[in-house]
């Protein structure tokens, strides 16, 4: 159950002029989204930007009335067309790819406000650990460093969906929630890994009934646009799914980071190819350390779940706050091992995890925003390099891989500190 708003706070922040900082903050953002998408040239969208393209042409095709999987090929969840679409059909169907960019960057523009929006929500309640203005900055902060992937990547929309779910949850609207990720999944796969966190949490406090909701939620949305697609194309609606699955070990990956070490220091065959609308590495190296990835995060996954059970348990009844950062640590755990147990780590990953980094305390969001810096110093400036395995290239990459991983046990260990709380007498 949630806990009551608390409105005597609500009036000291507006009496300290808290309310102009929240405006700022949000306009700051936005600000910094559009200037990026203003200062993208042109020809960036046929290179490294190409995504808004494809996204283009994937609106036509709806807008035509071809089906996604059946009639056009589709390599995401069908929901997320509707970020692809809306441009489309507000310039008109047929409009040019100038007016599809900018209607796009407005797009993400806005969604990013409405997170933003939702942070704020958030923290005016009490559930996270810094003040409204000090998490709208962590936001600012997370939306500079990856801006690029903000403004041109549709993966925006889902951390709008994961938000919500959060604040779904905290105003005790499990079915809500449940909707949320429903209608995340379908856009990114990715929130059907937050989903146990959510449920876990309930059945935790002993809310069985909380937890059918949130699980019926889910479902239903995915049932309602999935089985009409698979009753019409059969195996072609799940599509997406093999894509995946069928995609070798991404260049920027974990696994890839090793396998290179591996090249620069003792030689090891790598050569890097594209497949699969990315850069993949070839490598026997690659095929080994790839095999037992899903097992590992399975079992990682696992732990996180059983910890954060532990501390949901030990949580129940706290304060707001020590409760959102208990849920806001374990979503942003089950992120990161799904990114870094994962053969394809895209930089668009990142922008999953920004929403929920602002939420922690200002200290990891740093350390997120670093990460983000050094992404787009390989992704933007140096990635011929990277192609080329420069050895500089390489250690970059590696370092920024390992600053994920120092994120996630820092993470972990919060995690863990107040699941041992539950066990002491």
């Amino acid at each position: 159950m949630s806990m009551p708003d608390r409105p005597e706070g609500r009036i000291l922040f507006r009496a300290r002029g808290g309310w102009g900082a929240i405006a700022g903050l949000i306009a700051f953002q936005a600000i910094v989204v559009v200037l990026v998408g203003f200062l993208t040239p042109r020809a960036a969208l046929l290179t490294w930007a190409v995504d808004p393209i494809a996204y283009r042409d994937s609106g036509q095709s709806l807008l035509a009335g071809l089906m996604p999987y059946r009639d056009f090929t589709f390599e995401y969840p069908p929901l997320a067309l509707l970020p692809m679409v809306l441009p489309q059909f507000l310039a008109g169907g047929e409009g040019s790819m100038e007016a599809y960019r900018w209607l796009f960057l407005l797009q993400n523009t806005l969604i990013s406000c409405g997170i933003a929006a939702a942070l704020a929500w958030l923290a005016l309640r009490g559930w996270t650990p810094g003040s409204p203005s000090r998490v709208l900055a962590a936001y600012a902060l997370l939306v500079v460093a990856v801006a690029p992937l903000v403004a041109w990547r549709y993966d925006i929309l889902v951390g709008l969906f994961v938000v919500l779910a959060v604040l779904a949850t905290v105003r005790d609207r499990p079915t809500l929630a449940g909707l949320a990720l429903g209608l995340g999944a379908l856009a990114k796969v990715y929130p059907a890994f937050l989903l146990p966190v959510f449920l876990v949490r309930h059945l935790a406090r002993r809310e069985g009934l909380a937890a059918v909701r949130t699980l019926t939620g889910f479902l239903v949305p995915v049932a309602l646009v999935m089985l009409p697609l698979i009753m019409v194309g059969g195996r072609a609606a799940l599509y997406f799914v093999d894509w995946q699955q069928a995609r070798g070990v991404e260049i920027e990956s974990v696994v890839s980071g090793v396998v290179l070490l591996a090249h620069l220091a003792f030689g090891a065959n790598a050569t890097a190819n594209h497949a699969f609308n990315s850069w993949q590495i070839s490598s026997p190296l690659a095929d080994v350390l790839a095999s037992p990835l899903p097992i590992l995060t399975l079992v990682s996954l696992a732990l996180v779940f059983a910890a954060a059970f532990a501390g949901f348990r030990a949580e129940h009844g706290a304060a707001p706050t020590a409760q959102g950062d208990l849920l806001s640590a374990c979503l942003m755990a089950v992120l990161l091992v799904v990114i870094l147990t994962n053969k394809v780590l895209s930089p668009q990953y990142l922008v999953w995890l920004i929403p929920l980094a602002a939420l922690r305390p200002m200290r990891e969001a740093v350390l997120l925003a670093l990460v983000g810096g050094l992404t787009l110093a390989i992704f933007l400036l140096n990635w011929p390099q990277l192609l080329a395995l420069d050895a500089g290239m390489i250690v970059l990459l590696n370092v920024r891989n390992v600053l994920l991983l120092i994120l996630l046990l820092w993470i972990a260990r919060g995690i863990l500190a107040v699941a041992t709380r539950s066990r002491r007498p």
